[in-house]
Formats: C-alpha cells, structure tokens, sequence
C-alpha cells in the first residue's frame, strides 16, 4: 500500500516532467524541420545563384538548371494554353450571345 501512495505522490511531477519533455522534443523537431530547413533551403539558393561551390555541388547545380529551363517551358506553354482558352471562351460567349438574340 505504501508504495501505491509513493507513486501517486509522485504522479503530478513525473506528468509535469513528460509534459515538459513532449513540449522541449516538439519544440525540437520544429526547429529541425520547418526553421533549419527554410534556412537551408534559403542558403541553397544563395549559393546557387551566386555559384559558389560550383565544382563541388555540380551535379546539383546542373540539375537545377535544368529544371529552370523544364520550368520555363512549362511556363511559356502554360501562358500560350491561357491565352488560347480565353480567346475560346470569349468567342464561346459571343456564339451564345448571337444565338440568344
């Protein structure tokens, strides 16, 4: 009986202590995952863009810029598909329009 009352003595301190536990590991893997990685991921650009460590990152480098040109492929086709449908669309509208009438 005695070692019952020990440990529900101890209950509340050792629940605080794994409350703080949790809160210190959340804390933790925040910091790992969301801040250390945007700050990565904002160095990784920085040095990018400026080249360095060129010779050694080139792999990374060249794969980078590849997919910058993928990127703009993508981009300028996706512009001219844009432009296309609103000229569909409007020409659409003018069709229902005439049709209304």
């Amino acid at each position: 009986m005695d070692r019952i009352k020990e440990l529900l003595f101890r209950f509340p301190g050792t629940a605080k202590s794994a409350g703080q536990l949790a809160a210190a590991q959340s804390r933790k893997a925040k910091l790992a995952s969301v801040d250390l990685s945007s700050a990565y991921h904002e160095l990784g650009k920085r040095l990018h863009q400026s080249g360095r460590f060129l010779t050694q990152f080139s792999s990374e480098h060249e794969q980078i810029e590849k997919l910058d040109k993928e990127i703009e492929v993508y981009s300028q086709k996706t512009a001219a598909d844009g432009s296309e449908l609103k000229y569909k669309l409007k020409a659409g509208a003018d069709n229902l329009k005439k049709a209304a009438c």
